[in-house]
């Protein structure tokens, strides 16, 4: 197996009566009608999109296809997201603030940590 360690990037947002989420490191996106459905989507996407990078008949273009970044508006989305989340965590750690989230209609910020691991796993199978 080859080793792949890389945090993906990653937000989830809702759009109407559907979530979704966004891979900013890779340019993907998938959609659900929960939250959950729309992170394990975009998961799966992620890990045949590396897979195929990394393993498949596209890896003799394995760095290009690892560096393709979503368009600058998703970019900057999940970067606000981040700075608002951490805003949000900073009023929560005064005495009886609130808990902190991510902006309404927003969540799941980085929720694919490390893709190493889930390709092993997929390997594995």
């Amino acid at each position: 197996m080859t080793s792949f360690n890389k945090s993906i990037r990653c937000y989830a947002k809702r759009e109407g009566d559907l979530w979704v989420a966004v891979c900013i490191d890779f340019c993907l996106a998938a959609q659900g009608s929960s939250l959950e459905e729309a992170k394990e989507s975009l998961e799966g996407q992620v890990l045949e999109y590396v897979e195929d990078a990394v393993l498949g008949e596209d890896k003799e273009h394995m760095e290009y296809l690892l560096s393709r970044k979503a368009p600058l508006s998703q970019r900057v989305t999940y970067h606000l997201l981040r700075v608002a989340a951490g805003l949000k965590s900073k009023a929560s750690a005064k005495p009886d603030a609130p808990k902190a989230n991510a902006p309404k209609g927003y969540s799941g910020l980085s929720f694919i940590q490390n893709i190493s691991e889930l390709l092993d796993s997929r390997t594995k199978v």
